[in-house]
């Protein structure tokens, strides 16, 4: 399944218009309309199947997610698709750790998110920082937050992260700042202003929500309510904007999301119980009051059996995806905006 200007143009296009509508059409192009060419590159990442994948700083992270062992690993690879090093989650008097995010700061290091239990099973949140040899050096106890996912938007010592207080969730903040001196720094968006749909915590709904990082921005996205939370660290404004659900938007799944550098929000969405099933790539528009999704027209096309049609991360000049469940590569397309 490549990303193809001449052929999914036409055929993709009538696809998923019957899909979504006349309304598709009428929608205004945004002032930074994005494209994205046929991939030119594509690399083989022969990554634990059982792991879980995350782009992050020009480099693929290979991680398990939510296991229970003594310590977890974490596979960096380069993009050649070869393993350049290896980080180990342990904490001291942990008998169990569980991962949940893991990323890059813009030094190259490694930062990981998860949880522990002790042997009287006490358990307690963290979001730890490996040094240059792949061991843990610095560790921030967050409980009871729990920091899903995580994010660097400066490489200044401090992190990102989503989530919720355990136990507490409905009264707790969706996104928070640490430092590993400090500590908390920031709570933004407390849920109970928000509404239920951002009580997602355990299960299969944190795949509903989608955090991403740049040096002046942070957001994170409710698929469930496409409500975009966001704060701009130049200004020190938290805003809250709507984008208008596209029709069906019950039965789409958002499969990758992503932020480049200036600001523009990519999305990879995948209408699973379309027949024919439809996948393709959108970004929200802001032009208006409120955002609408603007399909990158040339990515639109039909999902092929066993289609996992992923975008997994930019490095500011290419879109980085994967394109099934099966095969382990991914490619290259130039971005364009």
């Amino acid at each position: 399944m490549k990303i193809r200007v001449s052929i999914s143009l036409s055929i993709g296009v009538s696809l998923f218009l019957l899909l979504s509508g006349p309304s598709l059409s009428s929608q205004s192009a945004p002032k930074k309309h994005a494209h994205v060419t046929e991939a030119y590159q594509q690399r083989v990442f022969d990554t634990p199947n059982d792991n879980r994948r995350r782009w992050s700083n020009n480099a693929l992270l290979s991680f398990r997610q939510y296991g229970t062992s003594q310590k977890e690993n974490i596979l960096v690879y380069d993009q050649d698709g070869k393993v350049s090093r290896e980080g180990t989650v342990f904490l001291p008097d942990a008998e169990a750790v569980s991962m949940f995010d893991a990323t890059l700061n813009g030094s190259g290091l490694l930062l990981a998110s998860g949880g522990t239990r002790d042997m009287k099973g006490h358990i307690a949140h963290f979001i730890a920082q490996l040094n240059e040899t792949g061991q843990v050096a610095h560790v921030v106890r967050t409980t009871p937050f729990m920091a899903r996912q995580i994010c660097i938007a400066r490489d200044d010592g401090t992190v990102w992260a989503y989530s919720g207080d355990q136990g507490t969730m409905k009264d707790s903040a969706v996104l928070e700042q640490y430092s590993f001196e400090k500590g908390l720094l920031k709570a933004l968006f407390p849920r109970k202003e928000l509404g239920r749909e951002w009580w997602l915590l355990d299960g299969a709904t944190p795949d509903q929500i989608h955090l991403a990082c740049t040096s002046q921005r942070v957001v994170v996205f409710n698929a469930q309510s496409d409500v975009l939370l966001e704060y701009d660290l130049s200004s020190d404004q938290a805003t809250r904007r709507q984008v208008t659900p596209l029709p069906g938007h019950k039965d789409l799944l958002i499969t990758g999301f992503c932020m480049t550098e200036d600001g523009l929000i990519l999305a990879s969405l995948y209408q699973k119980t379309h027949q024919p099933p439809m996948t393709g790539v959108f970004q929200p528009n802001f032009d208006s009051q409120k955002g609408e999704w603007i399909p990158l027209e040339e990515t639109l096309h039909r999902a092929q059996p066993d289609s996992d049609f992923q975008i997994i991360g930019t490095n500011g000049t290419d879109v980085i995806y994967s394109r099934s469940f099966v095969d382990r590569s991914l490619s290259w397309a130039k971005l364009t905006h």
